[in-house]
C-alpha cells in the first residue's frame, strides 16, 4: 500500500508521509479537517491559492479547526469565506475569529453571526458583542 492509499484510509497518516503533495493533503483535510495540523508547512511549496483551498476544505469538514488556520497571505475575502464556512459547520468556531484583525464589513459580520445562530441558537448568549463591534440594531436582527 502506497502513501496515498494509506492517507486515503487514515488521514492522520499524513504526518508520516515524507513528501506531502497538494492532492494528498487536500484529500486528507476533506476527510478530517484536523489533518491540516499534519501538513509540514515549512517543507511544502504550495501557492497561496492552494493554501486557501486547503484551509477552506478543512473548515468545511470541521469548523473548530479555524484556530489553526494561518491567515497570512490570504485576502480579506478569503478570510471571510473561511470564517463563514467554519461557523456554518460549527458555530463555536466564531470564538476563533480575530475580528479586529480581519476588517470585515458590518454586513459580513452580520452574516457570520446569523450563520452562527442558524447553526446553534444557544451560542448567541456567549457572544462578546464588544469584540465583534456590531451596533444594537444589528444585534436585534441577529
Amino acid at each position: 500500500m502506497n502513501d496515498f492509499d494509506k492517507v486515503s484510509r487514515f488521514s492522520s497518516y499524513l504526518k508520516f508521509v515524507q513528501v506531502q503533495p497538494f492532492e494528498m493533503c487536500l484529500m486528507a483535510v476533506k476527510k478530517d479537517g484536523f489533518a491540516i495540523k499534519h501538513i509540514r508547512w515549512d517543507e511544502v511549496n504550495f501557492s497561496d491559492q492552494e493554501r486557501y483551498k486547503l484551509y477552506l476544505e478543512a473548515v468545511k469538514e470541521n469548523g473548530l479547526i479555524l484556530g489553526a488556520v494561518d491567515f497570512n497571505n490570504l485576502t480579506r475575502a478569503q478570510r471571510y469565506e473561511i470564517c463563514l464556512e467554519a461557523v456554518k459547520q460549527n458555530g463555536f468556531s466564531i470564538f476563533s475569529i480575530e475580528w479586529e484583525e480581519f476588517y470585515f464589513t458590518v454586513e459580513e459580520k452580520r452574516t457570520i453571526c446569523l450563520e452562527t445562530v442558524k447553526q446553534n441558537k444557544e451560542i448567541i448568549s456567549y457572544f462578546n458583542w464588544d469584540k465583534i463591534n456590531i451596533n444594537n440594531e444589528d444585534k436585534k436582527i441577529i
